[in-house]
């Protein structure tokens, strides 16, 4: 055998292209698991990143409350200590909220344990004046720490510049309404560690305005991997980022070497075979039509071979064209829930009892097309189970034998299952444009909605209301029966209001309990007013799913364009600004923004 394959050509081609097509295949799947092992790993990281940015912008957005109150008493802090109080409750992270007149701190709620914080200078430390000096010239919220605190611990602070209204219009700094929070408590909710548990390593880490260097917020006991996923999350005035990676490995090299090992094994059973084909076809004379028999046989085996290698099938059949009779392999046979002695089929049966009513005329289209010429066609269609459920199949066939006449005979191909690709499609476009809990449509359709409503308001001169709308002490809900509880109110409360508002509005969840909601083609003031009041009365209806019964409210920001003429961002911004002012007037209402 080695003397044939020495002075063959062909067989030397054959070879080193069969051990070239193995090892890319192995090479390939590889590359796929790896890849796959990546998106699911990304999939589940950016769920924690996401619970990471909004829990510190949750508590520092404490801070805006405290300025209002300071900004509409014009300096005056008559009402902190009560103001700060009732916040405390509602942002169970922050270790106190703080008022700085002139950068130095005077007001602090609560004061037992942070008495060490009174009278510092915030503008007047050179360690950490930096992001003080930031708020107070840009006049936009800022994030100081993770450091040291004076009173002890770790943890951040948020800052946000006062300004009061001057003479000529000239705004003056009055100072800073602070939130301090600690580390790690703004993390616990988040709970990190189950990432261990999923055998996930990571680190949550930002890089220090002072020093340049790393700074790690928080860690896992193993350490991070090559090429980590990474999730850049905004905070103000920084970014952080949350690295993860396997604990043990990217890759499986025991794995690696089994698939190696199968490929090389099959290069030479396929150079074996082709040898001994090639010894066929220099046998004698009398064995002249066993060889073609042989090597019709192999042929037809070689065929099969390459659609598998080439389209990575799980399942093959051989259709007799003249029976109608089918023939398929016992793996497709057990994806069809069938054993493999009870399952017999045919054309006409395919047809008519198997193939689903929307794929039908596909199907046959395509083996029809098959039966025209000697090339591939594929299709995917769907294929009825014994428990009469729908199982997604890709075909992958061609004519492998024709009569004297030209008249097809043999049709054979490649079965693959691709249900769960299609369930995976299916989940991926719903990821892309719907919130997962409540399938509402999220920022990126909702921003689509709007474009085109803002197009019809300009076109018929009608009025178009943003309103962000948040739920009264859900957060009490939530942490005293459960996450579970506190979902299934978000979508009995969804359900309420698609019902309380007109089909060509559009809601939006954003995240936790915020929502907002779209009212195109609004001609009137009252008109929004009328929706507002019956959302509200829908939400404070009882929640009986649960025992004790519940009860819950929102307040509701609105904004109205062409009044408030500004892009979608400044839009909801600004209802936002509406719905703290209709949560400080007692909630269950609602507040339409003015910029005066």
């Amino acid at each position: 055998m080695l003397k044939i394959f020495m002075r063959s050509t062909s067989l030397q081609f054959i070879f080193f292209i069969s051990l070239l097509v193995s090892f890319m295949s192995v090479y390939l799947f590889e590359q796929f698991k790896y890849e796959e092992k990546r998106t699911q790993l990304h999939t589940i990281s950016s769920t924690y990143a996401y619970h990471i940015q909004n829990n510190v912008l949750q508590a520092l957005s404490s801070t805006f409350p405290l300025a209002a109150l300071v900004r509409t008493q014009n300096g005056d802090t008559k009402g902190f200590s009560s103001l700060a109080t009732q916040l405390l409750p509602f942002y169970p992270a922050i270790a106190s909220l703080q008022l700085a007149p002139n950068g130095i701190v005077s007001h602090v709620i609560p004061l037992k344990g942070n008495e060490k914080a009174m009278g510092h200078n915030l503008l007047g430390d050179p360690n950490r004046n930096k992001e003080a000096f930031l708020a107070r010239d840009t006049g936009k919220l800022t994030l100081a720490g993770p450091f040291d605190l004076i009173q002890g611990g770790s943890g951040a602070a948020g800052r946000l510049p006062i300004y009061l209204d001057g003479n000529n219009d000239q705004p003056i700094f009055w100072g800073f309404a602070i939130v301090l929070i600690r580390f790690p408590q703004i993390l616990e909710s988040v709970k990190l560690s189950t990432l261990s548990e999923q055998d996930i390593a990571y680190e949550l880490s930002r890089i220090h305005p002072d020093t340049n260097k790393i700074q790690r917020i928080a860690n896992s006991q193993s350490s991070l991997l090559e090429n980590p996923i990474i999730h850049e999350i905004e905070v103000p005035n920084a970014i952080w980022e949350f690295k993860v990676t396997p604990i043990k490995a990217w890759r499986n090299n025991l794995f690696i070497a089994i698939e190696s090992f199968l490929a090389l094994l099959f290069t030479f059973l396929l150079t074996a075979l082709a040898i001994f084909i090639q010894h066929l076809k220099n046998a004698k004379t009398s064995l002249t039509k066993l060889v073609d028999e042989r090597t019709l046989l192999l042929n037809e085996n070689l065929t099969r071979l390459e659609l598998a290698l080439g389209t990575a099938r799980q399942g093959w059949f051989d259709i007799d064209l003249q029976t109608g009779v089918i023939i398929v392999s016992e793996e497709y046979i057990k994806l069809l829930g069938y054993a493999p002695l009870e399952f017999h089929t045919t054309l006409e049966t395919w047809e008519n009892e198997n193939l689903h009513p929307d794929d039908k005329a596909s199907v046959l289209h395509t083996l029809a097309l098959i039966q025209q010429s000697d090339k591939s066609y594929e299709v995917e269609y769907r294929r009825k189970t014994k428990d009469g459920d729908w199982l997604w199949t890709r075909l992958s066939g061609k004519t492998s034998q024709w009569d004297k006449t030209g008249k097809p005979i043999r049709c054979i191909g490649i079965l693959m299952d691709i249900t769960q690709q299609k369930e995976q499609q299916k989940q991926l476009e719903i990821m892309a444009h719907y919130d997962l809990l409540t399938k509402l449509p999220n920022r990126a359709l909702f921003t689509d909605h709007f474009n085109k409503a803002l197009a019809r308001s300009k076109r018929k001169g009608t009025l178009l209301a943003v309103c962000f709308l948040d739920l009264d002490h859900f957060k009490i809900i939530n942490d005293t029966y459960g996450h579970d509880i506190g979902d299934l109110l978000l979508i009995e409360v969804t359900k309420r209001i698609q019902e309380s508002i007109r089909e060509e509005d559009t809601l939006s969840r954003q995240g936790g309990d915020e929502f907002i909601l779209l009212l195109s083609d609004i001609e009137h003031l009252s008109q929004c007013e009328q929706t507002l009041k019956r959302i509200l009365k829908a939400l404070y209806l009882p929640y009986e799913f649960h025992q004790p019964t519940l009860y819950i409210s929102a307040s509701i920001g609105v904004t109205l364009y062409p009044d408030d003429d500004a892009n979608l961002d400044t839009l909801i911004r600004h209802a936002d600004q509406a719905m703290y002012k209709a949560k400080l007037n007692g909630r269950n209402n609602y507040h339409l923004f003015s910029s005066s």
